[in-house]
């Protein structure tokens, strides 16, 4: 496959490499992501990879509302086809930055992580603000129907979830109840340092496969602040997770503070709704055994931490 994806992109984008040749290196993901380079080395010319025809023109229709709103942000999309056996090709543009498993050779000290996570919530902002645009990636939900919901498909698969599990999560979806229903907007759904590419000049958002299959609020912010805390876990940078929780919901909760109360509940949605993602791939198995394994541990664990602050308002959701 690799040797003939230079010839793929040939195809369809003839004047993308300008004459230089090319070079393909694969990355391993969930599934097969191959990299192209043309005369730099440092950025890629474009990015492919084949996938079934939802998931790909899903993502196609997302950067193409997304890309013009957001140039430097998120990557354009070239080429969205049929291809081979029920497949499709995407190609998307590449995009310069430095990709997390170099994170830690580029950055150092504290203040440099701190200032990273800085900038990774201003793009999560960003991106939040050009979705909400959209006025059909804004759906109704109802937060403890879908906490328990995850809950009980995690079961239904025969996922042993101990009886603390089984009971904080009925107590944190009655406090979701206070939420009712609400409208919120589509989240990237794998927003973490995966999945940013650093540079000088800004941060680029990559990986939309999973870009509006959920509508829980903080969840792309939670996932920030937990690859942040799993990242720097054993550095001498490592901070408490509620630190960082703290850090990457403060620009959501200062807006909707009627979600302060209820941030137990989002976290644990979370956590359930990776571990179920996790079930549909065989190479996720890891992962999920992972996010299990934490959500048993954080029940165990005082809630106060991840209720960084109680609503300074009596607001409540609309």
């Amino acid at each position: 496959m690799i040797l003939g994806i230079p010839d793929v992109v040939a195809s369809f984008l003839p004047d993308l490499s300008r004459g230089a040749a090319l070079s393909v290196v694969r990355i391993q993901t969930t599934r097969p992501v191959f990299l192209v380079f043309a005369a730099s080395s440092a950025q890629p010319v474009c990015v492919v990879r084949f996938a079934g025809p939802n998931e790909v023109r899903m993502v196609h229709e997302a950067l193409e509302v997304l890309q013009p709103a957001l140039p430097g942000l998120v990557p354009e999309s070239l080429v969205c086809s049929p291809w081979d056996g029920g497949q499709w090709i995407h190609i998307q543009s590449g995009m310069p930055g430095i990709p997390w498993f170099r994170l830690r050779s580029a950055i150092r000290g504290r203040h440099g992580w701190l200032n990273l996570r800085t900038r990774a919530s201003q793009s999560l902002a960003d991106l939040h603000a050009a979705v909400r645009d959209h006025a059909a990636w804004t759906r109704t939900i109802c937060p403890a129907r879908e906490l328990r919901e995850q809950h009980a498909r995690l079961l239904a698969e025969g996922t042993s979830l101990s009886q603390a599990v089984s009971r904080s999560v009925t107590e944190a979806a009655d406090g979701l109840e206070t939420l009712g229903s609400l409208a919120w907007y589509a989240q990237h759904g794998d927003f973490c340092l995966n999945n940013l590419l650093v540079s000088r000049s800004g941060l680029g958002v990559i990986d939309f496969e999973e870009f509006g299959a959920t509508a829980m609020p903080l969840h792309d912010e939670l996932g920030l602040a937990l690859s942040f805390h799993d990242f720097l876990r054993d550095t001498p940078h490592g901070l408490p997770l509620h630190e960082h929780i703290n850090a990457c919901v403060e620009r959501t909760l200062s807006a909707h503070p009627f979600l302060s109360a209820c941030l137990w509940g989002l976290f644990l949605h979370h956590l359930l709704w990776r571990a179920n993602q996790c079930q549909q791939r065989e190479t996720r198995r890891a992962m999920k055994d992972t996010l299990i394994g934490l959500v048993e541990h954080y029940v165990r664990q005082p809630q106060e931490p991840f209720l960084s602050r109680q609503a300074t308002t009596r607001e409540t959701p609309s």
